[in-house]
């Protein structure tokens, strides 16, 4: 609580520039994301103002993103929210694909918020972004709540005792079987990321425990 407070605080009291220029605004986002944990604050609130000034102009930020070695897909081209995320924080390799999921989803957060009559008549400028992630208790709440607007609840998905019983079920026959495959394909209810992952281990009657899903 005392780490989340001081943060606060640190925002609070902290100057937020912004500017007309976008080579600046992304400059000044490259240069805050190395920073420290309010870096990544100002960062993200950099990213969004370098976004919202840019999307417009795809072939400027495809230009952006080929110096950088950043392959974008089919599906990114709809919003360059990933590529920009990977162009500002040089996350760039397969390994920090969490972190750029989670902050893609706080720029799409901030960006839905930024419709709400709330902020409808504010200028969507980085103290703003700030203020939009700060009231949505930080940056991992954010991104959760993100995540779950992006895929509602199915009423008729399995309750997660019923998955956890058919993952129990499959990966205990497989361990049996002595398969030591990493990752599995199984016809598994699929979460909304469209993956399930299982951490488990093997109790004393060769029965999978399953630690999390």
């Amino acid at each position: 609580m005392a780490k989340s407070t001081s943060l606060q605080r640190l925002l609070t009291n902290t100057t937020i520039k912004s500017f007309e220029d976008r080579e600046k605004v992304l400059d000044e986002a490259k240069r805050e994301a190395f920073n420290s944990r309010l870096g990544t604050y100002l960062a993200l609130a950099y990213a969004y103002q370098w976004w919202l000034m840019s999307k417009d102009d795809r072939l400027y930020m495809e230009q952006k993103f080929k110096s950088a070695e950043i392959k974008v897909s089919d599906l990114e081209t709809t919003n360059f929210l990933v590529p920009t995320i990977k162009l500002i924080f040089d996350l760039n390799e397969p390994t920090y694909y969490s972190r750029v999921t989670e902050y893609a989803l706080v720029l799409q957060y901030v960006h839905r918020k930024m419709d709400e009559e709330t902020y409808e008549d504010a200028a969507a400028c980085p103290s703003l972004a700030v203020e939009i992630i700060k009231k949505g208790k930080g940056i991992r709440k954010c991104a959760e709540a993100q995540r779950q607007f992006n895929n509602p609840k199915d009423e008729n998905e399995p309750p997660q005792t019923d998955l956890e019983a058919f993952l129990q079920k499959v990966c205990t026959n497989r361990y049996n079987g002595k398969e030591s495959d990493g990752a599995v394909n199984i016809p598994a209810p699929k979460s909304s990321a469209g993956l399930v992952l299982m951490v488990g281990r093997p109790d004393q009657n060769n029965l999978i425990d399953i630690v999390d899903v």
